[in-house]
């Protein structure tokens, strides 16, 4: 599965696809499967970090310290005061649309789903959701480090290296061992 974005009356909107593969043709087609929302683009105005943010002095103590998903909804949080969006109450805002990370949702001023383009990704229920549930699904180190990987990409929530490997160890030693 992977998002696609349309242009429809000089509007994008964002969807869900995933390809299925003919053998007797043998090439592929997308198959709709979940419609996302209307896609926003904030520019990204400032280049803050985690330590500006949260004051952090160790960074190695932060992430022994903090639970793996206030650190993912640290690191979102980031991103998203990078590309302007204000913080009002447990809600982040630009013009008319909205993050609210208690609740894994992104929608416009109607409520209705929307779609954030930001660091050659998209910020949306789906990839919040995805970013949040990530677990090893097996020992394989290297295949979680790719599922994780590709979470963060697709969800244009852009992460230092090392800081992604903290993470990465974190999560992955908590839930194999």
């Amino acid at each position: 599965m992977y998002i696609r974005t349309k242009r429809i009356k000089k509007e994008d909107y964002a969807y869900l696809v995933s390809s299925k593969w003919n053998r007797v043709k043998k090439t592929s087609k997308q198959v709709f499967s979940k419609y996302l929302g209307k896609v926003y683009t904030p520019n990204k105005q400032y280049n803050l970090s985690l330590k500006d943010i949260k004051k952090i002095e160790d960074i190695d103590s932060y992430i022994d310290n903090t639970s793996t998903k206030e650190i993912i909804r640290d690191i979102i949080t980031l991103d998203v005061l990078n590309h302007n969006l204000i913080k009002n109450k447990e809600i982040y805002e630009l013009e008319d649309i909205y993050v609210d990370l208690n609740n894994l949702k992104v929608y416009n001023q109607d409520f209705k789903p929307c779609v954030i383009k930001m660091n050659n990704g998209y910020l949306c229920d789906y990839t919040l959701k995805n970013l949040f549930e990530i677990m090893p699904s097996s020992t394989d180190e290297l295949a979680f480090g790719k599922k994780l990987a590709r979470a963060f990409i697709e969800s244009g929530i852009g992460i230092e290296k090392e800081f992604f490997v903290l993470i990465f160890d974190k999560i992955y030693k908590k839930e194999v061992t």
